[in-house]
């Protein structure tokens, strides 16, 4: 038998210390299953107040590692119904695991028994396991990877050093699998991501380089990091901005043009923006541009107007720049939008910013754009590495790529 009881509480910090608190006696003997946000709670029909819940098993003997192993994978392919939220903890209720078959939580020792267990589900009806009202079974595809996982250590040791840095356990599955195939973490992202490499010129080439992507992501710090490549090897270049929007925008750049001793034109329309492009025999332009919001689509009309009049003489480039500190939702969202655009690639900023960088990851395999650049913090013009497979791979885990 195995004993179980839940808690809720506004945060997981909240929880524990309920536990501490209503079980004095024996919350260092339970497991905890992990705390989950179960609902948003309306007060007053104003506030939104969060809500979660964890539940524990309370040890009935002494936990060693296998044991602990155990109960730990058959949490994974034994979830306890949900029931209703309630204002006040539960009390201890026993639960009775596999009743049928002679199969007791007493008997799982170790990851044989659980494969035993497994084999077992995988021949007998999984109705007749189950007791009524007290649990329920994943579907085939998860019990497949449980399985998997069982008789794959390896897999499973990347999979949860992936999870740790944020990858999500489907992406983080699909580079296991690529790891273990390839060799390395960088050999399987350089199998699975496009990487552009840095900006370059063609013999005889020449090039209007547009920066673009939402509202504070760095696109001008990242515009003069690359810009700096060329100034070191004296390729003649030239600033342009047509941010005008913001307080001190022009200033920023302004500043940077300084320094470098590159010319900075400021523009406000498409035509006066194709005139100051052929003004100058400069072989590449870099395009600063205001930020835009991927929901203000009159705001994306004008920039996309400004890309359009570039003169064919030229080759256009287009960076889209996002931030590692972006929400994947808010990732996805700009792509989409931005999508309108003839991306060239893709800049990743604040990569020092960001606790778990893996997070990128669950965003870059669902594009089809090259990563050309991380920055890596805010001093100029160093803190700007080339993207490759290699870095990525140390970005996200540093011991381990």
């Amino acid at each position: 038998m195995i004993h179980s009881f839940i808690i809720q509480g506004n945060s997981p910090d909240e929880i524990r210390k309920k536990l501490k608190e209503q079980y004095p006696a024996c919350w260092q003997d339970v497991i905890g299953l992990g705390a989950k946000k179960k609902a948003t709670k309306i007060w007053f029909g104003l506030i939104k107040k969060e809500v979660y819940e964890e539940t524990f098993i309370l040890k009935d003997q002494p936990l060693t590692p296998s044991r602990a192993r155990a109960i730990d994978t058959a949490r994974r392919f034994l979830e306890v119904k949900k029931e209703p939220l309630i204002n006040e903890t539960k009390n201890l209720k026993q639960i009775e695991i596999f009743p049928s078959h002679n199969i007791s939580s007493n008997s799982i020792k170790n990851i044989d028994d659980v494969r035993k267990t497994l084999s077992i589900l995988e021949q007998k009806d999984i109705k007749n396991f189950v007791s009524p009202g007290n649990f329920s079974f994943p579907d085939k595809s998860d019990k497949e990877m449980i399985k998997t996982e069982l008789e794959n250590p390896e897999k499973e040791r990347w999979i949860r050093l992936l999870n740790g840095a944020g990858v999500n356990s489907s992406v983080a599955s699909d580079i296991a699998n690529l790891i273990i195939e390839k060799g390395s973490l960088s050999k399987a992202l350089s199998h699975l991501l496009k990487f552009k490499g840095p900006l370059t010129l063609q013999n005889d080439e020449r090039k209007v380089v547009f920066f673009i992507g939402p509202t504070g992501v760095g696109k001008t710090t990242s515009l003069v990091k690359v810009a700096a490549d060329f100034y070191r090897k004296r390729i003649p270049f030239k600033f342009m901005t047509i941010d005008t929007y913001r307080i001190g925008a022009t200033a920023q750049i302004e500043s940077f043009a300084s320094i470098m001793h590159a010319p900075l034109n400021i523009v406000h329309t498409p035509d006066e923006f194709k005139n100051m492009l052929v003004n100058g025999d400069y072989k590449i332009i870099f395009i600063d541009t205001a930020g835009r919001s991927p929901k203000d689509s009159k705001r994306l009309k004008e920039l996309l107007g400004f890309i359009q009049t570039v003169p064919p003489i030229f080759k256009t480039e287009i960076c889209l720049v996002l931030s590692a500190t972006m929400d994947v939702n808010e990732m996805e969202l700009a792509a989409r939008r931005f999508s309108e655009f003839p991306v060239d690639n893709l800049l990743v900023t604040k990569t020092d910013e960001s606790e778990f960088n893996g997070r990128l990851l669950n965003f870059l395999v669902k594009i089809d754009w090259p990563v050309s650049y991380f920055t890596t913090g805010q001093d100029l013009p160093d803190d700007i590495s080339i993207a490759t497979s290699d870095f990525l791979s140390k970005l996200i885990l540093p011991k381990e790529g």
